[in-house]
C-alpha cells in the first residue's frame, strides 16, 4: 500500500503528512485513554474474542486501541489452522494518513470484520471516524464481496464520508491476513479513491490506511 492522500489540502480537516516506517503500520502520534475491543466467535471457531461495547470516542482513544494490538506477537496463521467452519467477529481500529502505514495518522476509525469460515467470506465496516484535528468526520465504509483465500482475505470497499459539510464517495479495497495460532488477530491494508461526486470538489488522490482487529 504505497498510495497517499493528503486530506488536509483537499478536505481541510486533518493533520500534516510525513513520518517514518514501521512493521506494524508504524505510525507515530499521541495516545490517550482507550482499550482494545474484540469480537465473538461461534460455530466452533476459536478466532476472535471480547466484545465491541467499548468504542473509543476520540482520535487518541482509537489510536491507543490500535497500538495495543502488537502484530509482532502474533505470527501469520497457517491456512490449515484456520477454523474449518463457524463464524468470528473481530473488532478494533484503523488509522488513515499520509500514508498511514509509514507516517503520522490523520484520522482514525472503529473497524469490525465478520469472517464466515464455512463459506470463506468476510464482511465488515469502518465507522466512528475521529479526526486528529477539530473538524468532525461522518460516514461509513462497507466491505463488499469479501472472500477468504487460504489465510488471506480481500474485499471491495465502498461508502461515503462527510467533512466540512462536503460529501466524498469512497471506493477501494481492503486486504490482509489472519494472525495467531488459529486466526485470532486480523491485520489489513486499506486503499481507496476519494471523489466529491456532485459536490464540485472533483476527484481526489488515494486514501490509505491500516487496521488491526482482534
Amino acid at each position: 500500500m504505497k498510495y497517499l492522500v493528503c486530506l488536509l489540502a483537499a478536505v481541510t480537516f486533518l493533520g500534516a503528512c510525513g513520518g517514518d516506517g514501521g512493521g506494524e503500520g508504524g505510525v507515530s502520534s499521541g495516545s490517550g485513554a482507550g482499550s482494545g475491543v474484540g469480537g465473538s466467535s461461534g460455530g466452533g471457531s476459536s478466532a476472535g474474542g471480547g466484545n465491541n461495547d467499548n468504542v473509543p470516542g476520540s482520535f487518541a482513544g482509537l489510536y491507543d486501541q490500535f497500538t495495543q494490538i502488537h502484530l509482532a506477537d502474533h505470527h501469520p496463521t497457517d491456512a490449515a489452522q484456520l477454523p474449518a467452519g463457524g463464524t468470528a467477529t473481530y473488532s478494533g481500529a484503523a488509522v488513515f494518513g499520509s500514508p498511514a502505514i509509514t507516517g503520522s495518522p490523520v484520522f482514525a476509525s472503529s473497524a469490525e470484520m465478520q469472517a464466515n469460515f464455512g463459506d470463506s467470506t468476510v464482511s465488515g465496516r469502518f465507522y466512528n471516524f475521529q479526526p486528529q484535528g477539530a473538524t468532525p468526520i461522518f460516514g461509513e465504509l462497507i466491505f463488499q464481496g469479501g472472500v477468504i483465500q487460504g489465510a488471506e482475505y480481500e474485499a471491495a470497499l465502498v461508502g461515503e464520508i462527510n467533512a466540512s459539510g462536503q460529501n466524498y464517495d469512497v471506493s477501494g479495497s481492503v486486504n490482509g491476513i489472519f494472525r495467531g495460532d488459529h486466526g485470532e488477530i486480523v491485520e489489513g491494508q486499506i486503499t481507496g479513491q476519494i471523489d466529491s461526486g456532485n459536490s464540485g470538489g472533483g476527484s481526489l488522490p488515494w486514501l490509505s490506511g491500516v487496521m488491526k482487529l482482534e
